[in-house]
């Protein structure tokens, strides 16, 4: 009779695929059975273990190498992870994929993964239906950070980082920043919503450098307070307003305004006041003083002393 078997050990023992043993009883010393090890790491879920170990032992020697890779399908086997888990020298394993064509050697940033073709084409799908999903039930966001991508399949960070910048490079996803979309992906907004963006950009076009705060802006556009946030937040994805310590909203037209302003001042003065800067932006000196250090942290500008100078 012979079949696959799940082995658990008493104490921890050294072996790897391919290897043969045989099993005794303890008294009497008797052999009741040997075999080859299909492989050394397993599920800790049985039903999933089970799976894994009847799949493999009726796959052929040379598919078994493809699905122990597979296993792994979303943290990849290290290379060095691979040499002790197959038991083999590295010329050993360079030559295992040199011989079959569905084996690939990546190498990122310091790590070497052994992986499949098929393994890469399976979760750059899965990332893909995560996205499309995504999208669809949060139309009110750009897209998704790759982190988010990584906690919900449970990957590798490095790998998911090879993959979403191959993915990139081919055109199946954008990327802006942090944030990474589907082609053709924007946020939605009904026609009420966007008739209320529209006033509020109106009217923080029309206050220049005076941010009215979120009660007043909510109070003149007739709207919840929480949603006067959240378009708010979707304006500032959109690159139309920014936000300054959190609560001092300006339209992106009005900032731009502010720079060619501060450049031209520079083309025939070498430093710049508060006192000037007030007055360019037609505000006080409560957001003249973020919107100056707005200017520095873009290095648009740099401190010395109580004035402001032009980054060469």
């Amino acid at each position: 009779m012979s079949g696959p078997a799940l082995l658990r050990l008493e104490s921890p023992l050294i072996t790897s695929k391919d290897d043969r043993f045989i099993l005794r009883t303890y008294s009497p010393v008797i052999t009741i059975g040997g075999g080859t090890v299909l492989d050394v790491q397993v599920d800790e879920k049985w039903k999933k273990a089970r799976q894994e170990i009847l799949t493999l032992y009726a796959a052929s020697d040379h598919q078994r190498i493809e699905l122990i890779l597979e296993n792994n399908l979303f943290t990849p086997v290290t290379a060095a992870q691979l040499k002790i888990r197959l038991g083999l020298a590295e010329d050993k394993i360079l030559a295992l994929i040199r011989a079959n064509e569905n084996l690939i050697r990546v190498e990122y940033h310091g790590s070497t993964w052994i992986v499949t073709k098929s393994q890469i084409e399976k979760v750059t799908e899965a990332i893909l239906e995560f996205m499309t999903a995504h999208h669809k039930s949060n139309r009110h966001r750009a897209g998704v950070t790759k982190e988010e991508i990584r906690q919900n399949l449970r990957g590798d960070a490095r790998f998911f980082d090879y993959l979403l910048r191959e993915m990139e490079e081919k055109g199946h996803i954008n990327r802006e920043g942090e944030i990474i979309s589907l082609p053709g992906h924007s946020i939605q907004l009904s026609p009420s919503e966007q008739e209320t963006t529209d006033k509020l950009l109106s009217i923080l076009d029309s206050e220049g450098f005076s941010s009215s705060s979120l009660e007043d802006l909510a109070q003149a556009c007739n709207k919840p307070v929480k949603e006067i946030k959240l378009l708010l937040d979707i304006a500032e994805q959109r690159k139309q307003v920014l936000r300054l310590e959190g609560n001092l909203i300006f339209t992106r037209n009005n900032f731009e305004d502010l720079r060619l302003k501060v450049r031209s001042h520079f083309e025939h003065a070498q430093e710049l006041s508060v006192g000037q800067f007030k007055d360019m932006a037609n505000t006080s000196r409560k957001y003249a003083v973020p919107l100056l250090e707005y200017f520095d942290k873009l290095k648009i500008t740099y401190r010395s002393g109580n004035t402001r100078k032009l980054v060469p």
